[in-house]
């Protein structure tokens, strides 16, 4: 089962989370052998909700980062530029983390994400 945890961002800010990823017997996930991780944030959970925010990392990192810390110990962190976040519109969104080992797929975290209409505009 993921762990659930919530989370509030603005849409003027840069998005910095740091997550441990574990698994479903809460042992700290080895991301050595880790081909691709990914975080999706959609507004339903639901297959046919239209994805928000899509950050990737392993070898099909993009601009939305999603990156092992050093010496991980099993950690990822978000870290996506504000620029990349402000046309999306304020509410309530869910997102997962998905890692793809050989042989297998986990999902340790999911959660509900709150998006908080920024006041001050980007420039």
């Amino acid at each position: 089962m993921a762990e659930n945890i919530a989370l509030t961002f603005a849409n003027n800010e840069d998005w910095r989370q740091t997550f441990t990823l574990k698994d479903a017997d809460n042992n700290v996930i080895d991301l050595s052998d880790a081909t691709d991780w990914q975080l999706t944030v959609r507004k339903e959970a639901k297959p046919d909700s239209s994805v928000a925010i899509r950050a990737t990392g392993g070898s099909a990192g993009n601009s939305w980062l999603l990156r092992k810390t050093p010496h991980s110990g099993g950690q990822v962190e978000l870290a996506i530029p504000a620029t990349e976040v402000k046309a999306i519109t304020a509410g309530s969104y869910v997102y997962d983390i998905v890692v793809w080992k050989p042989g297998k797929v986990l999902r340790p975290t999911a959660g509900t994400l709150t998006l908080e209409q920024g006041i001050t505009p980007l420039a």
